[in-house]
């Protein structure tokens, strides 16, 4: 039976158009969620049966990556979704009859931890009557007020350990889910608060007006939540020290990279896809014959790397970590290992110390980050022949560092330590460091003046000729 109607609904979806029309689209929505409850509550079925089985796999969530092609995190939801359907037959009933959404099913599965799946089961119909005429949003607020009540009347609850999660996908990303407990969560907020960026500001931490505007892209709660999170994660890694009576600085991070795709992320840094932007880079670089054509067997390669625990990065994550961090690093070629290199750090604390002397603070336009949450960019990536010297180098916040790693955007630093930077839409901003501020004016006929009026005559102020100035 499943098969002719299989063959139906295929020959009805290679003849239907769905029109522009609001009310055509909100019904192939309906539609098309009440088919994603049947093969959930199908996936139920056979997660129960333990059906994978007799194809070979250890779980759902493996059957499902491998024959449905789905990823890690998706296979890992439905898995998690097919056992609760299973345990609820009541909410499986009411997302295949249209009553509940794919949404509010979903919030359900996601708000309502494992230790309560068996307590909803007798509360089941009451909650979906409850949620049934809201809104996803206003649905999320009911279960979560259901959770809380359980949460009270469960005795073990302060003492769940909490968890963590952080699972990687393509391209080196990384989902991060995890449930705390209430200090926990309370100090975790208070670091992130901490590590905050605050938005760019028209004054600068002395109360004075900025002379330089920010060339920084909007950006969401979320995004500023991360950052923090990764600048507090740097500042950790950068602090560490062994409980032991020897310090033990582990690397950050262990690259492994083909040579080839190093030099095509220095390539895709600099923003440079074509041969004739090669050419323009290699004269730039002061490039010889050889190492141009090193670039150009490269400039095909898309430009990533693993890390030791096997997670692909990008092009960009390449260049920000070879830049300024302690790191370990493999480079092979075709296979052989060109180097073994021990731990060592980018920049090497003396010349860190220097340029923190110099810069104070984040160079980038309009943003004053302390030089503690800082790290040390290289003008010039080292692979293309840019040296750690302090008039190459400049003092950037994590986030700005990442940001003018990005193609499009360019930085350059002059005799004087001036900093200009160009936006991909092509604003350019300038600032200088802070030790290059204006000397302080003094009205005529002051101490300071006539004491530099003294000097020039040749004569020396004593303290009593000082002393009695007005």
């Amino acid at each position: 039976m499943f098969e002719v109607h299989a063959e139906a609904i295929s020959s009805m979806l290679d003849t239907t158009i769905i029109p522009p029309d609001a009310s055509c689209i909100m019904r192939a929505r309906q539609l098309r969620d009440r088919l994603d409850a049947l093969i959930a509550s199908a996936e139920a079925e056979f997660d129960a049966t333990e059906g994978w089985r007799e194809h070979g796999f250890g779980s759902l969530s493996s059957w499902l990556q491998h024959e449905a092609a789905t990823t890690r995190h998706e296979a890992s939801f439905a898995s998690r979704r097919a056992v609760r359907l299973h345990a609820w037959p009541e909410v499986a009933a009411a997302w295949r009859s249209g009553r509940l959404n794919g949404a509010k099913v979903d919030e359900l599965i996601r708000a309502i931890p494992n230790r309560f799946v068996r307590a909803f089961i007798p509360d089941q119909q009451l909650v979906i009557d409850t949620i049934t005429p809201l809104t996803s949003a206003e649905s999320a607020t009911v279960v979560h007020h259901w959770v809380t009540l359980a949460e009270a009347t469960d005795e073990s609850f302060a003492d769940r350990p909490s968890g963590l999660h952080l699972s990687t996908t393509t391209g080196g990303r990384g989902i991060l889910d995890g449930d705390l407990d209430a200090e926990a969560t309370a100090v975790l907020m208070a670091a992130l608060r901490v590590f905050e960026r605050p938005e760019p500001s028209a004054l600068n931490p002395e109360g004075r007006r900025a002379l330089t505007e920010s060339l920084d892209p909007p950006r969401s709660a979320a995004q500023v939540r991360a950052e923090a999170l990764v600048a507090l994660a740097r500042f950790g890694l950068a602090h560490h020290r062994s409980g032991s009576n020897i310090a033990r600085h582990q690397p950050h991070v262990s690259l492994i990279i083909d040579l080839p795709e190093l030099l095509a992320a220095t390539l895709r840094g600099a923003g440079v896809h074509s041969a004739s932007a090669l050419t323009s880079f290699a004269e730039r670089q002061r490039l010889s014959p050889a190492e141009q054509a090193w670039f150009t067997d490269a400039l095909e390669r898309a430009g990533v790397g693993t890390t030791a625990d096997g997670a692909t990065l990008s092009a960009l994550a390449l260049n920000t970590l070879s830049c300024d961090s302690v790191l370990q690093r493999v480079i092979t070629n075709g296979g052989h290992v060109l180097e073994l290199g021990r731990t060592v750090r980018s920049v090497p604390p003396p010349l860190r110390r220097a340029v923190i002397a110099r810069d104070h603070h984040c160079r980038a336009p309009g943003c004053t980050r302390p030089a503690r949450w800082c790290d040390v960019h290289h003008i010039d990536h080292w692979v293309a022949g840019g040296r750690t010297d302090l008039h190459r180098l400049v003092l950037l916040c994590s986030f700005h560092h990442h940001l003018f790693h990005r193609p499009g955007w360019q930085t350059e630093l002059d005799d004087q330590a001036v900093l200009t930077v160009r936006a991909p839409d092509g604003r350019v901003r300038r600032t200088e460091p802070p030790s290059h501020a204006p000397p302080l004016t003094h009205r005529r006929g002051s101490p300071a003046t006539r004491h530099r009026a003294q000097e020039g005559a040749g004569r020396s102020p004593s303290l009593r000729s000082a002393a009695a100035d007005p």
